[in-house]
Parts: structure tokens; C-alpha cells; sequence
């Protein structure tokens, strides 16, 4: 990993109200060990919540990556660097995915496509014809859960 993809501050958010009083706790009373016991459960739930997010990523990637090899025509070696750039940037125009791969607009537009018609990609706007923005959805439905606001 090349950053961090532990989050405990949501998990700190969750129990807000035991949070402020462990905290109000140790002023009051000293007890440093509720504080202590308190924060390593919730460094444990992130940590926990991380690696099945992870898992979820990994097994999202290899499925994707198995649909690229089974389907006929697409090019696998830019189909690749495509996934590759959707797990940085999961939501793409057709310019930036040429820019980003080094291929022609043409050809970044026919890896769109076909990103789309497996099922990969959808587009944002469907009523758009021009300036179209693509998300990949299943990768951003595992980055979102658990992070509904509070």
C-alpha cells in the first residue's frame, strides 16, 4: 500500500459520547486505563473494518481483472492499465484515461465503452452526450461502507 487506508477516526465518531467521557474520566479521575481500554477496542475495529475493505478490493480486483482475460477483443494489456487506473481514480473522462494511459482519445474511448458494457463503468449522466464522467461503482461501494455521516 502506498497510503494508509486506516481510518479511526470513524470509529471514534461511532461512540462519541463514551469518547467525551473517557476523556472527561481521566481529568476527573485519573482512570488512564478506561481511556487506554477504551481507544485500543477502537483502534482494533478500524483496523479490523480496514483489512475487510482490503479483502473486498482484492477480491473486487482479481473478479474484474478475470472479466477483462475472458472477454475477447479488449485489449488486455491497456485493459489492465485501465483497472489499474480506476483503483487511483474511480471516477474518469474519456481525455484524462488518454492522457493517464498514453493512448489516443479513440482508443481511450473504446476502453471506456467496454468498461461499461461489462459492467465495470457506468456512466454519471446518462442524459450527457458530451463532457461524460464515468464512475466505478462497485470500488467506491466498498470504500463507502461504513462511512455513512453521523
Amino acid at each position: 500500500l502506498s497510503r494508509p487506508v486506516f481510518y479511526p477516526s470513524y470509529h471514534l465518531k461511532l461512540r462519541r459520547s463514551e469518547y467525551y467521557e473517557r476523556l472527561m474520566d481521566v481529568r476527573l479521575h485519573g482512570n488512564y486505563e478506561g481511556w487506554i481500554d477504551f481507544f485500543c477496542k477502537a483502534m482494533n475495529d478500524a483496523a479490523v473494518d480496514a483489512k475487510a475493505s482490503m479483502d473486498r478490493l482484492v477480491k473486487l480486483h482479481n473478479q474484474d481483472s478475470q472479466l477483462i482475460d475472458d472477454t475477447p477483443g479488449i485489449g488486455s494489456a491497456n485493459a489492465h492499465r485501465m483497472l489499474e487506473l480506476l483503483e487511483v481514480h474511480p471516477i474518469v473522462a474519456v481525455g484524462m484515461v488518454g492522457e493517464q494511459l498514453g493512448v489516443s482519445r479513440a482508443t481511450a474511448g473504446k476502453l471506456v465503452d467496454r468498461f461499461c458494457d461489462l459492467g465495470i463503468l457506468k456512466q454519471t449522466d446518462e442524459s450527457r452526450q458530451r463532457y461524460r464522467s464515468f464512475v466505478y461503482e462497485n470500488y467506491l461501494a466498498i470504500l463507502r461502507e461504513g462511512g455513512e455521516p453521523l
